[in-house]
């Protein structure tokens, strides 16, 4: 009796331990302080392109790597951004606006690299999205919004997603912008992004998350936590068995 009730509390302990780490502010446990994040650029403008919200600007090559380290996560995640030439620190919003990961218009929808999880959540992201698309006056940014959920398979591991399409209301002097943005349901990391317009100078930016990547030291500190609690509990039953 004594060795099933030290396995239970041991079992209970470790699920306990596993889910010390909450959700903050609605973003999965995975995003957190200190973890690395990578998308390949699978097709990157032909030209430089200024950031809007930070000083500087970039240029990339198709079929490189962006980054993004994660500094500190909040209302907001703050945190370096690499992409092509440049490097800078600057939040998941501003992303958002310098990549045209999002629609910013009358209503601002700027999901960026990284959504809430949850299902509250995800109702909200939808409903901001349609809001932001409206064809309503002084929305410059008005036309079409759809969304849905299917899944994507990226190296043989498929995710179920919110899939985003957003396209432009003609505007007669530019290209206007179309946006394809898909977010995983359980982690809230973009997927895959396709989006472009064009003022003169074509914009065109396609994104794919990256999976054959290192664990990041969140995740190994909690892989060595584990490891110890059952060698521990090891030790114990064989103490008193």
């Amino acid at each position: 009796m004594k060795k099933k009730n030290t396995l239970i509390l041991l079992v209970v302990l470790l699920m306990l331990f596993v889910n010390v780490t909450p959700l903050s502010d609605g973003f999965a446990t995975g995003i957190q302080t200190n973890a690395t994040f990578r998308w390949n650029v699978k097709t990157a403008p032909s030209v430089g392109f200024n950031f809007y919200m930070n000083e500087g600007g970039w240029i990339a090559e198709n079929d490189s790597m962006m980054m993004f380290h994660v500094n500190n996560v909040g209302e907001d995640i703050e945190g370096i951004l690499t992409i092509g030439n440049a490097s800078i620190t600057t939040t998941d919003t501003n992303i958002s606006i310098d990549l045209t990961l999002g629609v910013w218009g009358l209503t601002a929808w700027l999901p960026g690299l990284f959504v809430k999880v949850g299902q509250s959540n995800i109702d909200s992201l939808n409903e901001t999205a349609y809001v932001a698309a409206e064809r309503v006056q002084y929305n410059y940014l008005n036309g079409s919004m759809t969304s849905r959920y299917d899944n994507i398979t990226i190296d043989s591991i498929t995710m179920e997603c919110i899939i985003f399409d957003y396209e432009q209301d003609p505007t007669g002097f530019s290209e206007p912008q179309l946006t394809h943005l898909a977010y995983a349901l359980d982690t809230g990391v973009l997927v895959e992004a396709r989006t472009s317009y064009s003022f003169g100078v074509p914009y065109l930016l396609e994104l794919e998350l990256d999976l054959t990547v290192s664990v990041d030291p969140p995740f190994i500190m909690i892989g060595l936590a584990v490891t110890v609690i059952v060698v521990i509990a090891v030790v114990i039953v064989k103490k008193r068995s």
